[in-house]
């Protein structure tokens, strides 16, 4: 198994359809196509997570929208739960547009814990950016969440927001609207893709806008003891980064696997063609080398076995010193470790030919984002308890309270 390279496997995502009901103004899937996926090249998929000598994995859904073949997502689930192996544990996942999350999708959602994060760039103004006529319909489903599904929307939904430099002027007000509709979770990011928008003026825009998230968040964690932005939570784990020499993602480790609609295996989802046409040069090359081929080839195993190399090879994935923005030499910036920009976006910057240069957008955006991030409350996790650099929290005190008085009958 471990010459195979399946033992690495820690998440397998499966791109279950090439279309979407949608057509947002900066997704990537700029060339989709009408392909499904088969049941298949679905199981052979999971099995693949399943004979992963992890003990933890995951299934994710993606599509273009996954939820237009749900059916497919609860084959899948219903396949997975029952030859999941003792002692082995996996969980789902589902990135979704959510227009087409009615109350009985839901419900299979909540029953199976399916961790499912809703693409929605927040208040009229900026969803209008995202897709003109969707605001209304994804206002309503956070409603219908709230009132019928509480749980579910407390502890398994998370909002994405993908902050472009027009719709920056809304993103604190957006933050705010997701807080009061009782979202607990919201990750963000900007596009992969190049924006034409941004000029180094944008900054002074971000800077206002981290301003008022900050207090924001502030706010919120005074009432709730959590910070609600993903990118702003200051853990044991976020602290620590990564090493200076591991590769940007996971993209490039073989820990994850991406499988299209016709079993042809990626790195990522973001590398899959059945929904997107690959700008020529140093991407479309970079990435060409690290096709993976069918998963249901002989072959396969083998060039799983050489992908990390092939990775390393292309060369976006690694040196990440080297990179550079606008802001200059990513070696030079004191959040160098804790910066996660995805490389693709070295591919779509307009006759860019250098594999180091990457979006300033993203770059200025993160160094803002990782500044505040200094700036808000530490969230002790369960590393810090167990080392004793934080205390118990009272809740779990209380319980052992509780189960000491019951053992000694007191």
């Amino acid at each position: 198994m471990a010459a195979s390279g399946v033992d690495r496997i820690r998440c397998v995502q499966l791109v279950l359809t090439a279309e979407c009901n949608l057509r947002c103004a900066y997704c990537f899937q700029n060339a989709r196509g009408r392909g499904r996926m088969g049941s298949r090249v679905l199981r052979r998929a999971a099995d693949l997570l399943l004979e992963s000598r992890s003990p933890e994995g995951e299934l994710a859904f993606y599509g273009g929208e996954p939820l237009l073949e749900f059916p497919r997502i609860r084959e899948a689930v219903r396949y997975v739960e029952k030859a999941t192996p003792p002692g082995k544990r996996i969980r789902f996942s589902l990135s979704t547009n959510g227009t087409l999350l009615d109350d009985r999708i839901a419900a299979f959602l909540s029953d199976h814990r399916v961790e499912t994060q809703i693409s929605f760039d927040g208040v009229p103004a900026a969803q209008r950016l995202r897709g003109v006529g969707t605001f209304a319909r994804l206002d309503r489903l956070l409603d219908r969440l709230s009132r019928r599904f509480p749980s579910f929307l407390r502890e398994d939904v998370a909002i994405a927001i993908t902050p472009t430099v027009r719709a920056l002027p809304y993103l604190a007000r957006s933050v705010r609207y997701f807080l009061d509709k009782r979202v607990t979770t919201i990750h963000m990011a900007p596009p992969t893709t190049h924006d034409l928008d941004w000029t180094p003026g944008t900054v002074k825009e971000i800077e206002r806008q981290f301003e008022q998230i900050r207090e924001v968040c502030s706010r919120h964690f005074r009432r709730e003891a959590t910070i609600p932005l993903t990118l702003l939570r200051r853990t044991s784990a976020v602290h620590a980064g990564m090493p200076r020499h591991a590769p940007i993602c996971a993209a490039a480790t073989g820990e994850r696997l991406a499988v299209d609609v016709d079993g042809q295996a990626h790195g990522c989802a973001a590398f899959a063609e059945s929904y997107q046409s690959l700008p020529a040069g140093i991407l479309r090359d970079g990435l060409r080398a690290m096709r993976l081929g069918d998963l249901r080839d002989r072959s396969f195993t083998r060039r799983l076995r050489r992908y990390q190399e092939a990775a390393r090879s292309a060369s976006l994935f690694h040196s990440k010193e080297a990179k550079h923005s606008f802001h200059g030499r990513c070696r030079a910036c004191r959040f160098v470790e804790s910066c996660r920009i995805c490389p693709l976006g070295t591919g779509f910057i307009p006759g860019n030919r250098d594999l180091h240069r990457i979006p300033d957008f993203p770059c200025a955006f993160n160094r803002e984002a990782l500044r505040s991030r200094e700036r808000l409350p530490y969230l002790p996790d369960a590393n810090d308890v167990l080392t004793g650099r934080a205390p118990i929290p009272e809740k779990v005190r209380e319980f052992e309270e509780f189960l000491s008085v019951a053992w000694t009958g007191g």
